[in-house]
């Protein structure tokens, strides 16, 4: 199962979340980025994304059946 949640502050690209999983990185201050731009960040020393926290999962499912 996909859905879109949103479009990359950066460049404009679609981002899905797909099985639960975001395809993409929230910044500390709320904007959301494309993996690729959270890559490009990091590799330049300047990624600000929130860490993720297994306890967050709203989208998991006990189910497979997707």
């Amino acid at each position: 199962m996909q859905e879109k949640v949103g479009v990359c502050a950066n460049c404009g690209v679609d981002i899905w979340c797909r099985g639960g999983f975001l395809q993409g990185a929230v910044r500390e201050d709320g904007r959301l980025v494309c993996l690729r731009c959270e890559a490009d960040d990091e590799r330049n020393g300047r990624s600000s994304s929130l860490p993720l926290s297994p306890e967050v999962s709203p989208h998991q499912s006990s189910s497979r059946n997707e």
